[in-house]
């Protein structure tokens, strides 16, 4: 999986205007992020730390530090002394940073037919390619899938 790069990450971010704050040193815009994760039991050298939910404990983060997070990403600013950015919306960023991390997947999804059927409540048809096959998902108006099929 390509391995991108910090900046582009906030690039992202600043795109939805999520970013409120953000204490990042200049040497470290360059360095590749290779794994992003919520977990801090699973962080690695060069992850980019997510810190969500309510239940949250700024003891999850410094273990995060202590396992190689290279930055971390919150609604919250945490009395530590670590690169941070700071979101209006966490929910929204990490749905950001997924698809970066992912490799953009929403770009290789396409809509190949938009239909208006009120009695079957289908919106429209996703074109999925995955590896050499296409999958077709139909999706209704609450953006729930309906059925798929290859």
């Amino acid at each position: 999986m390509r391995e991108y790069k910090l900046k582009e990450y906030i690039d992202e971010l600043n795109k939805e205007n999520l970013i409120v704050k953000q204490n990042i040193p200049e040497e470290i815009l360059d360095k590749n992020i290779s794994f992003v994760t919520y977990n801090s039991k699973d962080v690695e050298p060069g992850t980019l730390f997510v810190c969500k939910g309510d239940s949250f404990k700024k003891e999850y983060l410094e273990d995060a530090i202590k396992n190689g997070a290279c930055v971390y990403l919150s609604e919250k600013e945490y009395d530590v002394d670590f690169p941070c950015i700071i979101v209006n919306n966490i929910r929204t960023a990490l749905m950001q940073v997924s698809s970066v991390y992912f490799d953009y997947p929403n770009d290789k999804i396409t809509k190949i037919m938009e239909i208006e059927l009120d009695h079957q409540g289908i919106k429209y048809i996703l074109k999925i390619k995955s590896n050499k096959e296409y999958l077709y998902l139909e999706v209704n108006e609450e953006n729930n899938i309906i059925y798929f099929y290859q």
